[in-house]
């Protein structure tokens, strides 16, 4: 697993690197005054050499998170313990208050007021 996690550190430091170097689409003179639109809206051209580093970076740091996970869990899914049985509050009897007074409330009784 430490292997993995290494591995793993590393690919997410190179990720954000070179989405860090990436320069941006527009990203000549004429973008900052409004030239670069076309470009936006228009086709993006073929995948660069830092677009292919970052969609192989991206799908190695999905199976590493992947294999990751597997690992701590063991394989298996996460276990869910139901809680012990305990009599619930409407099974026993309890006060409640009402008009001004403690009245004992059980299920299954009409509360008397007397």
């Amino acid at each position: 697993m430490g292997f993995i996690l290494t591995i793993h550190v590393l690919v997410c430091i190179f990720l954000i690197a070179v989405i860090l170097l990436q320069v941006g689409r527009g990203a000549s003179t004429g973008a900052s005054f409004g030239g670069g639109v076309r470009t936006f809206f228009g086709p993006s051209g073929a995948i660069t050499f830092l677009g292919k580093v970052i969609i192989v970076l991206a799908v190695m740091f999905a199976v590493t998170t992947l294999i990751l996970s597997a690992l701590a869990t063991g394989g298996k899914p996460p276990k869910i313990k139901p809680k012990p049985e305990t009599s619930s509050s409407l099974d026993s009897p309890r006060k409640v208050l009402a008009f001004g007074r403690f009245i004992r409330v059980s299920r299954g009784r009409v509360p008397r007021f007397s």
